[in-house]
């Protein structure tokens, strides 16, 4: 929590918690009494808009792609993947929650990168750049639809003449 206080650069006004007894004392311990603590299970809170389901989501999320770090032999493997993995689901993974965009677009509408060259090649390196080709994912029957890409690089001889 302190961590995530550091990163904010800000303590935080309310911590919306499922009914899990250690995040009592944890939250005030952290943040002091000026955190208002509310409780609820998701889609407790209807009337305000507040609710754990999108963390308890993400939560399921990475619980399914960390039975992958079994496999791993050492931390740092395990780290470096879980940074990608973050990357990836913030700043590229639609999301149905988010209007079928990334999160980092939905909540600045501001992305720092277009894709996964603009944090891989080395400053100064050469961006490559992909024909994007969407279509709609046939396994989602209901909601909005979800949209998935097929990326195909751009012959370099293709990009000088456009």
């Amino acid at each position: 929590m302190k961590l995530a206080e550091q990163r904010a650069g800000k303590t935080p006004k309310v911590m919306i918690t499922d009914k899990l007894r250690s995040y009592i004392g944890g939250i005030e311990e952290a943040f002091g009494a000026d955190t208002k603590h509310v409780q609820g299970s998701p889609f407790k809170f209807k009337t305000s808009g507040k609710s754990t389901a999108e963390i308890e989501r993400f939560h399921k999320t990475l619980e399914q792609r960390t039975k992958v770090f079994e496999k791993f032999k050492d931390i740092a493997s395990i780290k470096l993947l879980i940074d990608g993995w973050l990357i990836n689901y913030n700043f590229f993974k639609q999301n149905e929650g988010c209007g079928n965009i990334p999160p980092a677009q939905f909540a600045s509408k501001i992305v720092p990168c277009k894709d996964w060259n603009d944090i891989v090649i080395p400053k100064g390196g050469k961006d490559l750049d992909y024909k994007v080709s969407l279509y709609q994912r046939k396994s989602v029957k209901k909601g909005k639809p979800v949209l998935d890409a097929t990326l195909t690089l751009i012959p370099a001889s293709s990009q000088e003449s456009a």
